[in-house]
């Protein structure tokens, strides 16, 4: 009876880890040259949102268009956990899995000829510990000199 047990939990516990990564979102993607806005929740930041609590600085890079996105590319390759989704001349949809729970956060990044716009967003909960936040500047010292 307690062998039953303990695989039920293992199964259960498998199955609720699996399960956190939860839907992409459909708002993902840009329209009329905007990201999507943040839910209310803290668990996103937009560089397109100057004045919400949700903003952080866009980043500041220099060269072509083509040129951005291959740095950027470079710059996601060597993070842990990602996985590019969706790739077009000015915009990248990368995926970043965590390492213990394999909760998924969703980094969109539209490029511009002066800067890059980026919004960072958990799928699930309503905090991220600042996670999202420190993703992006993380980002920002990999690619800004």
């Amino acid at each position: 009876m307690r062998n039953l047990f303990v695989r039920t939990f293992i199964v259960g516990a498998i199955l609720l880890l699996t399960a956190c990564a939860g839907e992409p979102p459909q708002n993902l993607g840009v329209t009329q040259g905007r990201l999507s806005n943040c839910p209310p929740s803290e668990n996103c930041v937009n560089s397109q949102l100057l004045g919400d609590p949700h903003y952080v600085e866009p980043l500041r890079m220099s060269g072509t268009q083509g040129e951005k996105k291959a740095q950027l590319l470079q710059v996601i390759n060597r993070l842990p956990r990602t996985r590019v989704i969706n790739s077009t001349d000015n915009y990248l949809l990368v995926e970043f899995e965590s390492r213990l729970m394999g909760y998924v956060d969703d980094v969109e990044l539209l490029i511009g000829e002066k800067y890059v716009d980026i919004r960072s967003a958990s799928r699930l909960g309503y905090s991220d510990f600042g996670v999202n936040r420190s993703r992006v500047e993380t980002i920002r010292q990999m690619v800004q000199p």
